[in-house]
């Protein structure tokens, strides 16, 4: 398992938020008049199945896709889905049609950073204008919470080309992303000694501090949502943390430091399914993460983007296409 560290400077000095600009108002999309009669809704507990099953024939319907076949397998999801809507039901928006979900967008709002990581649309309503209906109810939202509209925005895009294109014309700006899948070269795996199991509770403020200067948002208020899901957290103190899925594929990693962020991924491959594992949100300016799993013997894969808008953190990241 993961090991203890020795004493390291202490990354949260230089761990600092993104300056404190704020996005006026985040672009609305335009619905097409054929969605009109698509009733947007909060996200309930009664929708919930029914979105999951969206989500899983669209986002999630790419048997190479590295979450697909854990999503496919487990309620994991459903409660990425309950957590969200608990925390943000503002934010959380399914369209029903005839008695029955036709889509879903399901975003989170942290420290000033819109967060949307899913956004699906059940296929017979493609080109409907729904999902530009259930964007733009969430933007409307969290345009109007009481802090005021939000100073950054990422977004996990898929490789649908109409979404692609949507987030260019809004004004993103788009990160290409790829993938690594495949079995891990154990042989080339070496000790990390200074990656430990990350504590929620210990760890608590250096773990904010380095997803705050890495994405712009901290990941505190969902941790322990995150924990009891079966996540597990790994840190370096030396300025990075990450943590695996409950599969124990890598799931995402934020800091402040390449060497750190390095020995992280690898200490959570290390720990990876024998029979094969995937890393996502492999981009541009990220070679710390292509680095390691060129040397570990995984194959790259182009998998959708990574959108963003306004005053986003800086540093070693690659996001969860659950989480972000």
């Amino acid at each position: 398992m993961l090991t203890t560290p020795p004493a390291s400077a202490d990354p949260r000095r230089s761990a600092t938020a993104p300056p404190p600009s704020r996005v006026a108002a985040l672009p609305r999309p335009v619905a097409d008049a054929r969605a009109a009669d698509a009733a947007v809704v909060p996200l309930r507990d009664a929708h919930r199945a029914a979105a999951v099953d969206v989500a899983l024939r669209t986002i999630w319907a790419d048997p190479d896709d590295p979450c697909g076949p854990e999503l496919q397998e487990d309620p994991l999801l459903d409660g990425v889905l309950a957590r969200m809507s608990e925390t943000d039901p503002d934010l959380c928006r399914v369209a029903v049609r005839d008695g029955r979900v036709v889509g879903l967008c399901a975003s989170v709002l942290r420290d000033g950073t819109w967060l949307m990581s899913q956004l699906a649309v059940a296929p017979d309503e493609h080109r409907s204008g729904v999902g530009a209906r259930l964007a733009g109810a969430v933007i409307e939202a969290a345009a109007a919470r009481p802090e005021g509209p939000p100073r950054a925005a990422v977004l996990a895009c898929s490789t649908d080309v109409r979404m692609l294109r949507g987030v260019v014309r809004a004004g993103f700006a788009v990160s290409p992303a790829l993938h690594a899948v495949g079995p891990v070269d154990r042989r080339r795996l070496t000790a990390e000694p200074t990656v430990r199991d990350a504590d929620p509770e210990r760890d608590a403020e250096l773990l904010e501090a380095l997803s705050r200067a890495a994405r712009g948002a901290s990941h505190r208020r969902d941790l322990p949502a995150l924990v009891a899901l079966g996540w597990r957290p790994a840190v370096d103190p030396r300025g990075a943390w990450g943590a695996a899925g409950p599969s124990g594929h890598p799931s995402f990693v934020v800091g402040t430091d390449d060497a750190a962020a390095t020995a992280v991924l690898r200490a959570l491959l290390a720990d990876a399914p024998v029979e094969g594992t995937a890393v996502e949100g492999l981009r541009a300016g990220q070679d710390w993460a292509l680095r390691v799993v060129a040397d570990l013997g995984l194959q790259l894969a182009p998998s959708g983007a990574v959108a963003t808008l306004g005053a986003v953190g800086a540093g070693p990241y690659l996001p969860s296409g659950l989480w972000l």
